[in-house]
């Protein structure tokens, strides 16, 4: 996969990039939807929304590596079983493979909340200099530690107020992974 910087680093650079050649700003000039190419991406309104959606195109290669690889564990004489049994696609899909991948669907669901937490790389890629709308609790977290304008003078670093931060996160962290382990329980399945 992709690292994150890099792909921060593209989609500010050239897609969201309000220069001439910024790829939403060509296309909505070509479509003619001048309102649209006018846009600051990454303005104060609308940065969080384009860090989701760099975010989101990040990982989506990473996870579906993930599920083809479980995918492919699945034996072929089950389809081939239940296509001579008549079943559609559908049916295969819903009750032959969704329930195959359940775990590694389980595992993915766990990666990308964790992920989640650590959502420092984007704010710190789309916005160097915090402003509210980047800050995340790691990046929160980083800043009162290290120091930043914004929260902490750097001869004034707040090492306790991080701990806490770094604290209730490891809670969060532990209390998703318990809550998604209880909805999305293991089985083991024969095949």
């Amino acid at each position: 996969t992709i690292s994150a910087v890099a792909i921060a680093t593209m989609w500010t650079q050239y897609v969201y990039s309000n220069q001439d050649y910024g790829f939403l700003k060509s296309l909505f000039r070509v479509l003619g939807l001048r309102a649209l190419a006018d846009i600051q991406w990454t303005g104060p309104r609308f940065i969080f929304t384009s860090m989701l959606i760099a975010f989101c195109f990040g990982s989506v290669g990473y996870f579906m590596l993930i599920l083809l690889a479980g995918m492919e564990r699945i034996p072929k004489e089950l389809y081939e079983f239940s296509r001579l049994e008549g079943a559609s696609i559908f049916v295969q899909f819903t009750r032959i493979t969704l329930p195959l991948i359940r775990n590694v669907f389980r595992t993915c669901i766990v990666l990308w909340s964790v992920a989640t937490f650590n959502f420092f790389v984007w704010a710190q890629m789309f916005s160097p200099i915090p402003v509210p709308e980047t800050i995340t609790p790691v990046y929160y977290l980083y800043n009162v530690v290290f120091g930043s304008s914004m929260f902490a003078a750097s001869s004034n670093i707040n090492v306790g107020t991080g701990a806490a931060v770094g604290a209730i996160l490891t809670i969060l962290v532990v209390v998703l992974y318990s809550a998604i382990n209880l909805a999305i329980p293991e089985k083991r399945l024969e095949y």
